[in-house]
């Protein structure tokens, strides 16, 4: 006989539970956008009290250099993420695990 705990373990690891569409929604895009504004208004205001007070921080100016703002981003890359295993190799961003709380935007060159 197969204990619950063992039938348990087996239903979770199959992710019966979660559901994903395979579109993001426009409210989940908007959402996304609206994240990513917040993101870049924050590394201004960082950037500008450094700056007020007379100081730079290294890592900061590094981050504004190599990662592109959300205006300036094209929306295949605010949307999609590379992924080796996909076909076409990229992915929605809503499939990648904690996308809302990660910053991913930049794909990797020839992407």
């Amino acid at each position: 006989m197969v204990s619950d705990t063992k039938i348990c373990k087996n239903i979770c690891a199959t992710n019966i539970g979660r559901k994903h569409p395979w579109r993001m929604s426009s409210m989940r895009k908007y959402r996304h956008r609206k994240r990513m504004e917040t993101v870049d208004s924050n590394i201004e205001i960082l950037k500008t009290s450094l700056e007020s007070k007379g100081e730079t921080f290294k890592r900061l100016d590094e981050f504004m250099q190599k990662v592109p703002k959300q205006k300036d981003m094209k929306p295949y890359d605010k949307y999609f993420v590379f992924n080796k295993t996909a076909k076409g190799y990229r992915k929605g961003i809503h499939l990648t695990h904690r996308w809302t709380k990660k910053t991913i935007r930049n794909p990797p060159e020839g992407f």
